[in-house]
């Protein structure tokens, strides 16, 4: 769907820019062109380009735009010195900075939330995984504060289904090394440590 949007606008774009072509319209030229991502590089024709390159690097003038004239400016490889507005284009560069600053803030700012979503994201993941074992482990019954090695096959059977990645066969904790005391103490901290942590 967005890659037919993206298209018809291309398509829009094109057509835009053919028609200031055709029109010799340099100004719309120029603006379509550069929104389409051309240059006088690679466009139809790179004298009207240039021609609405001068044309909005003047509007930008009239307009006091300075971060335009500077980009303008630049594009047209007139430099601070050799522009009709010094001051102008001094405003225009010191606010391309702020604009960069901000644009830097904005980033760090975003990759900070973005962090901030993956971690909310990871810390509800792990708060239903808890409370799925919670509730399995209401649902067997299984005594959990009495001794260690009561229902110690329960145990066994829980702690691996529900946390394979750590207790199973070969893995960091592979319960077949532990005896029911042993696993039953180990289920009891989780258990605790999740009642602790996500029971309301």
């Amino acid at each position: 769907m967005v890659n037919k949007l993206e298209a018809k606008l291309k398509k829009q774009q094109e057509a835009i820019r053919d028609e200031a072509l055709i029109d010799r319209n340099a100004m719309l030229y120029f603006k379509s062109s550069k929104e389409l991502g051309e240059d006088e590089s690679n466009c139809k024709d790179s004298d009207l380009y240039l021609q609405g390159l001068e044309e909005t690097r003047r509007d930008a003038l009239t307009g006091r735009s300075g971060v335009d004239y500077v980009n303008l400016c630049q594009e047209a490889g007139i430099g601070g010195d050799d522009c009709e507005a010094p001051d102008l284009y001094q405003q225009g560069l010191v606010d391309v900075i702020q604009e960069e600053t901000s644009s830097a803030r904005l980033d760090r700012q975003l990759s900070t939330l973005e962090t901030q979503v993956s971690a909310l994201k990871k810390s509800g993941n792990q708060r239903k995984k808890a409370i799925d074992f919670l509730k399995a482990v209401d649902d067997y019954g299984v005594n959990v504060y009495g001794s260690f090695a009561a229902d110690a096959d329960s145990k066994r059977e829980l702690l691996l289904e529900h946390f394979p990645g750590r207790f199973g066969a070969g893995r960091k904790q592979d319960l077949s090394r532990y005896d029911d005391v042993q696993v039953g103490a180990m289920f009891r901290n989780i258990v605790s440590g999740y009642e602790k942590r996500y029971s309301q």
